[in-house]
């Protein structure tokens, strides 16, 4: 029992399965000639032709790639780290942008954004390897809200798709969690947490949260990262953002005009002139390049 989405997602598994447990995407497994072509990948990426037009797979499930081709990522919803049977996690987008970048047709990537945030450890991952990208990285974005708007700092370019819905900020750092202590002791259930006598400041800060004192919560563990978050968004943003709008670095929303006005993005478009400034950016590489 199983969706066709879900039959999507695992079909590379299976696929390799098939061909006698060859990871068709592994980076040592294909020939040079099967290096530009693909197998059926799942629906969080595309390959668009130079005229932005999607290529389809062939019935082996193979993706011939074109030269000149763009790749399309998806970033969406709920961030985690590690994907699973229902969802990505960033290690998925990571393992993707790897391959696209290895693949001599594919000119950029955009990655298409549409997170409200999520796990903290989602971040480090994917923003490691678009810091570390050979080929331009275009963000274009909807929602585009805390760890969201983290991860694509680093990317050549940051655009809204549209200047009705698409939203960006909330650069800050929050936790919640549940006490379930009085419905346990209602239970007759009594909870015994007993520490070593060297271990005074093991879960402190979260034994004193669930007795409802924050301080340590705050200072130990979520004002470092808010501090990081910020000094980031400084960093990579650069004379493009205006630091001294309010609540810009404290968690305020922007729709994409106001987003544009203060630097927190590049402009404002669509998937169209995403392709166009893929393009002209990856053009813009090998011009350097063959200056160097």
């Amino acid at each position: 029992m199983i969706s066709f989405s879900t039959a999507l997602y695992h079909f590379p598994s299976i696929m390799a399965l098939k061909n006698e447990g060859k990871w068709m995407f592994g980076p040592d497994k294909l020939s040079e000639e099967e290096e530009n072509k693909r197998p059926a990948i799942q629906s969080m990426v595309q390959i668009l032709d130079e005229n932005g037009d999607e290529v389809q797979m062939d019935k082996n499930g193979i993706v011939e790639v074109p030269e000149g081709s763009v790749a399309v990522i998806e970033l969406i919803g709920p961030m985690r780290k590690y994907g699973n049977y229902y969802c990505a996690g960033t290690d998925d987008v990571v393992f993707y942008i790897r391959q696209m970048m290895r693949n001599q047709n594919i000119k950029g990537i955009i990655l298409r954004v549409d997170t409200g945030g999520g796990a903290v450890d989602s971040i480090a991952p994917l923003l490691l390897e678009i810091q570390n990208r050979t080929k331009p990285i275009v963000a274009l974005c909807d929602l585009c809200a805390s760890a969201g708007m983290y991860a694509v700092l680093p990317t050549d370019h940051i655009m809204a798709e549209n200047n009705i819905s698409a939203e960006f900020g909330s650069i800050g750092v929050m936790m919640s969690f549940y006490s379930f202590q009085e419905y346990l002791k209602k239970e007759g259930i009594e909870e015994h947490i007993i520490m070593a006598p060297e271990s005074d400041y093991k879960n402190r800060d979260w034994l004193k949260a669930r007795e409802g004192d924050y301080k340590e919560m705050e200072q130990f563990t979520l004002s470092p990262l808010a501090q990081k978050f910020k000094a980031d968004v400084k960093s990579f943003r650069g004379s493009k953002l205006n630091s001294k709008v309010e609540g810009i670095l404290a968690g305020r929303m922007f729709y994409a005009e106001d987003a544009l006005q203060h630097g927190l993005i590049d402009s404002i478009g669509n998937m169209d002139a995403a392709i166009e400034m893929v393009h002209r950016l990856a053009a813009g590489r090998e011009l350097k390049n063959a200056t160097l």
